[in-house]
């Protein structure tokens, strides 16, 4: 099971930023090992430049954590460069 949810605001016609959050949450069964994913959390946001119609050129930061059954926890964060072309 598992949500999201996103927000986005143009400043103007070729400037826009978007925020969205999820999170998942798969549960576990008896007999699985500790290691096995039970969710995770996500959040992104991005900045969106339009130079002309049908392109898009953004930059988004990402940071996800994890946790494991035995509550193991991981997280990273990483910066996308992002190139969009609608045919």
């Amino acid at each position: 099971m598992g949500w999201s949810t996103s927000y986005e605001h143009w400043f103007s016609e070729k400037w826009l930023t978007n925020v969205t959050y999820s999170e998942d949450f798969t549960g576990s069964t008896s007999g699985q090992p500790g290691n096995t994913y039970i969710g995770a959390k996500y959040l992104t946001a991005a900045l969106w430049w339009i130079p002309i119609t049908r392109m898009s050129i953004g930059i988004e930061f990402v940071r996800g954590e994890r946790e494991n059954l035995n509550e193991q926890r991981g997280r990273a964060n990483r910066i996308n460069g992002l190139f969009q072309y609608n045919f």
